[in-house]
């Protein structure tokens, strides 16, 4: 095994979240977050304060072998949108939203990596005005 070591062949941690923030960012009326953890009950309080409509960016962690000197990461992106009057609306524009968020990071390429949404689904709040999706992304060397 050559003595290069897995950092020298994948981007930052924090450069991949940026980068996916300002890929984001682009989608028009989209406030854009970033948060340390996939962690549902916690960001529905932050998802509150913050501006709707959203996207929340996470970090959710990578795969390193042995075998190959390159890691293996996930992104987690949340969309969602609140409106206590109309929760139809609100649907449409999170699954709208959504459809956004995957269109500007799959497939997309940044510096020596390549970022593929590898699924998404519907989130459940307890609160009824809240509509959210999450998209989850891989990304890896090509």
């Amino acid at each position: 095994m050559s003595d290069a070591t897995i950092t020298n062949f994948i981007e930052p941690t924090k450069s991949v979240v940026e980068w996916a923030m300002t890929q984001l960012d682009t989608v028009s009326g989209l406030n854009v977050y970033k948060y340390h953890k996939l962690n549902y009950e916690e960001l529905f309080f932050y998802l509150l304060d913050w501006k709707s409509p959203c996207a929340v960016v996470i970090y959710a962690g990578s795969i390193y072998t042995d075998n190959i000197q390159r890691r293996q990461g996930s992104l987690s992106v949340i969309v969602a949108d609140k409106d206590m009057v109309d929760a139809s609306g609100s649907v449409d524009r999170s699954q709208d939203l959504l459809d956004d968020a995957i269109s500007k990071l799959d497939h997309m390429i940044y510096n020596n990596l390549l970022c593929r949404v590898v699924s998404d689904k519907p989130i459940y709040f307890k609160n009824a005005g809240m509509t959210a999706y999450e998209a989850g992304f891989r990304f890896d060397d090509h």
